[in-house]
């Protein structure tokens, strides 16, 4: 017997670990519930996005197909196939044109959502078309991905790799950090975003997703050294 609330508890606990850096303990807590209530369409989803924060992408490509076929038509589980798909693709085990087809579909049954035009952009990107994903991005935010906490990370790794987005880069990261205070990443971000305008800001911000880190203190510095690489090039001259 559950007591009522318990998928909302398990996801703070899940969400708690993952904003640590602890995706190993995420993707373990989330596996169990849906084990425990795989008739919760909530803790498939919760799953998937632990297990793409994770790049895990074989077994969330496994774990989304099987969430589809227990629930049936679902659009961010489909979502969430189309990420494993490209993550997939990018790994070399994967068709190229799979995600777009895929994302394609997705967009036909479910115009108004954002999610298909944010997948899309992310295929483009990782294509080399800037043009086009920015294109796919600026409709993704004219649907909400910006307004959602589960998509808002998504849209900032589309606009932080184009220089014609910078300036709207930076009010994402901004944006983030409200919406999720207690995410190591979104503050990591926004230090790296602001080092040169800000020093100090910089350096409190970076500290703070320190503190928040759960990881090993080595994959912190090349988490931080990654987003340096991609984010400083926005605040030159």
């Amino acid at each position: 017997m559950f007591l009522p609330g318990l998928g909302e508890l398990v996801a703070q606990w899940v969400v708690a670990a993952a904003s640590r850096g602890d995706d190993e303990r995420a993707v373990k807590r989330a596996h169990r519930y849906t084990r425990l209530r795989p008739g919760d369409r909530e803790g498939w989803r919760l799953l998937c996005r632990t297990l793409n924060k994770a790049t895990r992408f074989a077994e969330l490509a496994d774990v989304a197909r099987k969430g589809l076929h227990r629930h049936g038509v679902d659009p961010w589980l489909d979502y969430y196939l189309g990420l494993a798909l490209e993550g997939q693709v990018l790994q070399g085990t994967e068709p190229s044109e799979l995600p777009t087809t895929h994302f394609h579909r997705l967009k036909r049954r479910e115009p108004s959502s954002p999610l298909p035009y944010l997948g899309l952009a992310l295929v483009a990107l990782h294509r080399g078309d800037h043009l086009e994903s920015a294109r796919l991005a600026r409709q993704a935010e004219d649907r909400g991905a910006s307004r959602d906490p589960n998509l808002i990370m998504t849209l900032i790794s589309v606009a932080i790799s184009i220089p014609e987005l910078r300036v709207w880069a930076e009010q994402l990261i901004v944006d983030a950090e409200m919406m999720q205070p207690r995410d190591w990443l979104v503050h990591l971000m926004a230090g790296v975003a602001c080092e040169r305008a800000d020093p100090g800001g910089a350096r409190m911000r970076i500290e703070k997703a320190r503190r928040l880190w759960r990881g090993k203190a080595a994959q912190f510095d090349k988490d931080l050294t990654f987003w340096r690489q991609h984010l400083n090039p926005m605040t030159q001259k």
